[in-house]
């Protein structure tokens, strides 16, 4: 903690130094967990990552998340703004696009069902979901103002990730390794996954070779 606090104090403006590389790295684990805490539980990394901003546009864009109901601190704006800002500046290079095999091509899309051939009981996962998830996910786990949108997640057709999350937690998201059994798991997912009917989450058939 000193030592985070020490880095804040000397900031990124010292001249070049062993001291300064520390203040760095002291700055940007903060700002990172900043970034994890506040912006990743609605946006995806891939969101953040692709933007090319600057100084100036970065802050309007923290500014117009904290007024639509970030929970940033206030104090830690000012760190986000350039950490963002230092990392995906306009003359940041263009990340290269991912590039696919054919045969991965061919799966695109399909769904991984593998550990749901017994889901639980929907109506017990209602119950369940309205105890510990709807505070954060909302009604009908649309999203709220600390979790996002859960209907039709890619992570509810893959049960070893959904029931991983669901015991230990991601980001802001605690787990409930101590509240719920598999069976509980199985039963909100059951919930969630009907929230769309049950045809949502079919796989497209292949396409032709």
């Amino acid at each position: 903690m000193l030592l985070v606090a020490a880095g804040f104090a000397r900031g990124f403006a010292q001249p070049p130094g062993e001291d300064d590389d520390e203040a760095r790295r002291a700055r940007t684990i903060v700002a990172e967990r900043a970034l994890s805490d506040n912006c990743l539980i609605c946006h995806a990394a891939t969101m953040i990552e692709g933007q090319r901003l600057t100084s100036a546009q970065w802050r309007a864009e923290v500014e117009k998340m904290m007024g639509w109901g970030s929970p940033l601190p206030v104090e830690r704006k000012g760190d986000l703004v350039a950490y963002l800002a230092s990392r995906y500046a306009v003359a940041t290079p263009e990340r290269s696009p991912a590039r696919f095999t054919a045969e991965q091509l061919r799966g695109a899309g399909s769904v991984d069902d593998t550990g749901l051939a017994r889901l639980g009981d929907p109506a017990r996962g209602l119950s369940l979901y309205k105890t510990q998830c709807l505070n954060c996910h909302a009604e009908g786990a649309v999203g709220g103002d600390l979790g996002p949108n859960l209907v039709e997640k890619p992570i509810l057709t893959r049960w070893d990730e959904y029931s991983r999350v669901m015991q230990a937690g991601r980001r802001r998201m605690p787990g409930f390794k101590l509240v719920f059994d598999e069976q509980a798991e199985r039963d909100v997912l059951a919930y969630l996954r009907g929230l769309r009917g049950p045809n949502a989450f079919q796989s497209p058939p292949k396409p032709a070779l």
